[in-house]
């Protein structure tokens, strides 16, 4: 029972501030757009250093069974290490670094880019020849007709991984600006719109599912609730539209402020605060939950 009642407040919480949420969306997909443009063009610019300088050709790698090899890293050093075994006044560490491999996933293509022109052709046929131990079980497919002069980097897409990952910010800044937005809009509401608000009480009785039934059944319901269990209490409630004062037990007083009471023929037990959603103001409840702790310890809160 409760935990509907809490899916109930969620979602009519949602239902109050939609739009909130709607404009949170349009505000992560700029900024979502932002950090993609900031990523194309970071990646852009650290490409574009020395790009006319850089020689460069594209193949694509496969293993035995057809899949695409992607670890471009792995690639990269066997290559070196093959490299030197010819050209001893190279080391791998100096091969590695004068070379890059980047890996497309979403067409599988390798790209290779040094501004060394013997490098560059030596990898090229080292692809093509696959001469190596380590294309034992693995093909290569060179895509370049020849090591070639860098050109201005094309868009290729994105990959799928960047697209889940953009979608799962999409949603999540959404959710985390609609709640932040409608949250200070819920803050700055005067009425009490949320059980939240009353947390402080004792303790929370939910009756909002009585709002879809008749004033007389309210009425009914209310009182019994009210007149149970028969201890001296004090029932605060500024519009009585839904209490049945003739029908209550003589251990219960009823006023619409606690600062009206002059005088009480017993000691109360118990102060219970009656507050109508969205009609309540949230000024009046903590006015009179200062005034109940004159009464009594415990404080209850009835949420219709």
């Amino acid at each position: 029972m409760e935990d509907n009642l809490f899916v109930m407040e969620g979602l009519d919480f949602f239902k109050r501030n939609w739009k909130k949420y709607i404009f949170g969306f349009i505000l992560s997909l700029i900024l979502i757009f932002g950090l993609f443009y900031y990523g194309m063009r970071s990646s852009q610019n650290e490409k574009s250093l020395n790009q006319d300088k850089n020689y460069t050709f594209s193949f694509i790698l496969e293993n035995k069974d057809g899949y695409i090899f992607s670890k471009n890293e792995m690639i990269k050093e066997i290559f070196a290490s093959e490299y030197v075994k010819s050209h001893s006044e190279s080391s791998p560490e100096d091969v590695i670094e004068a070379v890059t491999v980047t890996y497309t996933d979403n067409n599988g293509k390798m790209v290779v880019e040094t501004p060394n022109k013997a490098i560059a052709e030596s990898f090229y046929t080292f692809l093509e020849e696959a001469s190596s131990r380590f294309f034992i079980d693995k093909r290569a497919y060179v895509l370049s007709e020849k090591v070639e002069m860098s050109k201005e980097k094309v868009f290729e897409g994105i990959g799928k991984k960047k697209i889940i990952l953009y979608g799962l910010l999409l949603v999540i800044f959404t959710f985390v600006f609609g709640t932040i937005l409608a949250s200070v809009s819920e803050k700055r509401n005067k009425k009490i719109s949320q059980k939240f608000t009353l947390k402080d009480s004792d303790e929370i009785i939910d009756v909002t599912i009585l709002r879809k039934e008749s004033n007389e059944e309210i009425q009914t319901k209310l009182t019994n609730l009210i007149n149970n269990p028969p201890v001296n209490k004090i029932v605060v409630m500024k519009d009585q539209t839904y209490l049945d004062a003739g029908k209550l037990n003589d251990s219960v007083y009823v006023t619409d402020s606690l600062d009206k009471i002059e005088t009480l023929t017993f000691v109360p037990e118990l102060v219970i605060i009656i507050c109508e959603k969205n009609s309540t103001e949230k000024i009046w409840f903590g006015y009179q939950k200062e005034l109940a702790k004159n009464y009594s310890d415990k404080v209850n809160c009835i949420y219709i």
